[in-house]
């Protein structure tokens, strides 16, 4: 492999002369060791919710670019905690350890976890909105209040107009 670049005593870094695929286009069947969670490996269906699992595939990238991929189980806990004596268990501690370079399993981010952890990619951004309401008493109409005025006229506008639209195609003669 080939180093990024090198600092001066100025402070300044020297970039390499090559371009940077020029640099490492091969990965020379590398293993790439990745972290899993296998808390659930089939789809199960609990009353009405479906919780489904999915397995991570060699990529496209892994079929143009020469490595492997070997995939370590944690076996003291499926993410991880912190454990007391400053520790981590889990997927978490097998990155902490160095035993594994990558894991595609999900983490909740926290501060313990970003001290720890040097490069977290979000996969989703989650956001929860919590509306106040105007007052607490409790009226008939309080199952209207989490929307609009508009969302409801909308919402009962639609079927009204397709209704008519149906009844009007309907009334026509056939010729």
């Amino acid at each position: 492999s080939y180093q990024l670049g090198n600092w001066t005593p100025a402070g300044d870094i020297s970039w390499p002369t090559q371009s940077i695929y020029s640099r490492r286009n091969k990965l020379q069947w590398l293993v790439l060791k990745t972290g899993v969670t296998e808390y659930c490996k089939t789809v199960l269906v609990v009353t009405e919710y479906v919780l489904i699992c999915q397995t991570w595939r060699p990529s496209v990238t892994q079929c143009v670019s020469p490595f492997r991929t070997g995939y370590y189980n944690s076996l003291d806990g499926p993410f991880g905690l912190n454990l007391r004596d400053a520790s981590w268990n889990g997927v978490v501690g097998l990155l902490v350890r160095g035993d594994v370079h990558i894991s595609n399993s999900a983490f909740i981010y926290n501060n313990p976890l970003l001290e720890v952890l040097g490069y977290l990619d979000p996969e989703s951004n989650e956001h929860i909105y919590i509306r106040k309401p105007d007052s607490t008493q409790l009226v008939r109409r309080s199952f209207l209040t989490p929307f609009s005025s508009g969302v409801w006229v909308s919402l009962t506008g639609l079927p009204a107009h397709v209704m008519q639209q149906l009844c009007c195609c309907m009334r026509e003669p056939a010729t």
